[in-house]
Order: C-alpha cells, then structure tokens, then sequence
C-alpha cells in the first residue's frame, strides 16, 4: 500500500486502520506531513521511528545515508534531493530517530548517519517505508534523464518491496555456468562497472550453485567503492554597470561548470566571496545550483564604483567534489565598474 500526504491531514483514524494492516503482514510505504502532531501514535513505532522536529519552510535538503542500497540504484539510479524548492508549503516533512532492528537509509545530514536526522525509514523485516519528507518540494531531474528524480525513488521503493530481481547492475560474471571435473578448477572472470552509480560503497553477494553435497552453495561477497567525479570551473566572464542612484554598481559573474568529461553538470552547488574597491571581502550568494546548462551566476549591488574581483573557493553536489586544478581558467576575475 502507498500513502502520501502532502496536504490536508487524514484523521487519525487512517493511522489507525494503516497500523493494523501492518500489523497484519501487509506492506507499507507512507509519507505524512502530519506524523509530528501525532507523535504518539503506535504507527509510528510499528515503522520504526521516533518523532524528533519537524523540517519546516524552507525544506533541507536530502542525502543518501547508505547510496549502495537499492532503493537509490535499482532499477534507477536517484540522485540526491539536494535542492528542494521553498515557498510550497510550511512544513514538508520529520526528523526522527530510528528504532532499534530498523534502518535508517537517508536523512538530512551528510555523511550520515547522525542522531535525530534520519528521513527514510525501512524496516518490518523490509517490509514497510517511512519516508520523512513530501514530494511537493522536489521537482527537480538532476540526473536529466526525464524523470523527475522524486518519481525514481518511488519506483524504486515499490520494486524493493515488491520483490526486485536479485540480479546486481553493477556486477556480472562470465562464464555463467559450467562444469570441472573432480580435483579441478575453472576460472570465472567477474566485472565491476560503475557507470551511472554515485559515489559510495556498493555492497553485494555473489552465489556459486552446484551439485557439491558438502557445499551446494558458495557466498563470495563483493564490495564496489565508487570514488565521486570532479567538477571544475569551465569558463566565466564579469560584467558591471551604474546603477540607478549616483556612485552605485551592478555587478554579475557568470560562469559554467563541466566533469571530468567535460560534460556540463546541473544541481552543483557553487561558493565564492566578493572583494569591493575598498579592498574589503564578501561572502557571495549564488542564485540557486547550476542549470541544467551547468551555468550559475552570482550579482551584487552596492554603493561602490571601481575595481572589483570575484573569486570561485568550492563547488559540489551529489556525487561531486571540486578539482581546481582542473580549471579551464582562472577561478578569480577582475572588472571595473565605471563611476558616474
């Protein structure tokens, strides 16, 4: 069963029935952004948590506290909720704490796991999903691959309940079968292809069967770890006017971020700080992550005419890190703003 309330609250009746039906073997995933004013209801212990604050507007961002697990890969890959848009509601959702048996998959900190931010929940021997934030505040398709990144965590969450093939994307084996001979071995030649997977460690067990009496089965486990992708600054120009009142300026750095491959990237968070005329620094304030053009821009106004200087200190975003020495050009411009 599917539950997602993102605005009239239900009665708590509905926690009611849903908590008997999961105490009666059904599964459940359930998003509401009622749980806090209920806190103490046993539905909430039967999904596993225990109600800690509510994330109220503007709404935090999401990260992937276990990126490895299928909930984020199988059968598509979801990036991390980095920027959820404000402004659509007061409150979007909890923070909570993890009972213990149960496990905390994501939640508002980065690495993770910390006390009292956990926001997805799975538990009931992997049974039910409480998933501590709405949808309404993410509509973003960081990934860009048309759909909505929102969209391929729930399609995710549903196959992991359903029953998901067991086969692993990332991992494949050749030959697949085969036989030896009493006494002898045959090699089999096994693949880790990390294409499309954000950074983190990926976890799996690779089954040998055969008809060995002693060992019909064999466990080899296998780990992946998947380093994150450079982003560096691909370009970028300054430009300033006069403003409208006497001795002021407009002032408005534009740049692009690429990879490694020097594909254009959206969703990156970029930094960098301002330095006036005067000689004096401060901190710039970009408007809003990369566009799915991997441009960004920061502005300023101020009562100053004269030389100024923007320099780029740090970029990232889900599965990126800043390679400045990647830089197609230098991270710091200069341009004189004219006075009138």
């Amino acid at each position: 069963m599917l539950f997602g309330n993102d605005t009239y609250p239900p009665p708590t009746t509905t926690f009611d029935a849903l908590n008997n039906y999961v105490l009666g073997g059904g599964k459940l995933i359930l998003n509401s952004w009622t749980a806090g004013y209920h806190p103490a209801h046993p539905l909430w212990t039967t999904l596993g948590f225990a109600w800690i604050g509510n994330d109220y507007d503007p709404p935090a961002p999401i990260y992937w506290w276990a990126p490895g697990h299928p909930f984020f890969n199988l059968p598509m890959s979801v990036p991390e909720f980095a920027s959820p848009t404000a402004g659509r509601y007061g409150n979007y959702g909890q923070y909570v704490e993890p009972l213990a048996g149960f496990q905390a998959l994501a939640g508002y900190t980065t690495p993770g796991a910390d006390p009292g931010q956990a926001a997805l929940i799975l538990g009931q021997s992997e049974s039910t999903v409480f998933k501590g934030f709405t949808d309404g505040q993410n509509d973003a398709d960081l990934d860009s691959d048309g759909v909505l990144d929102g969209i391929e965590l729930w399609i995710d969450m549903i196959a992991f309940l359903q029953g998901a093939p067991p086969d692993v994307p990332w991992l494949s084996e050749s030959p697949t079968g085969g036989t030896v001979l009493p006494g002898e071995c045959a090699d089999v030649t096994v693949t880790f292809d990390s294409t499309g997977l954000v950074p983190g460690d990926y976890l799996a067990n690779l089954l040998v069967d055969s008809n060995d009496p002693d060992a019909p089965q064999v466990t080899a486990p296998m780990q992946l770890h998947v380093l994150p992708h450079g982003v560096h600054l691909n370009r970028a120009k300054m430009n300033a006017r006069a403003a409208a009142q006497p001795g002021w300026s407009k002032v408005i750095y534009l740049g692009k971020v690429h990879n490694e491959l020097d594909v254009l990237v959206a969703g990156i968070t970029v930094e960098g700080y301002w330095t006036y005329p005067d000689g004096t620094t401060h901190q710039g304030t970009a408007v809003g992550p990369t566009n799915n053009l991997g441009q960004f821009k920061f502005r300023v106004k101020v009562p100053a005419c004269g030389l100024f200087q923007f320099d780029v200190t740090n970029m990232y975003g889900s599965g990126y890190v800043y390679d400045p020495s990647a830089n197609d050009m230098d991270p710091h411009l200069q341009f004189v703003a004219p006075c009138e």
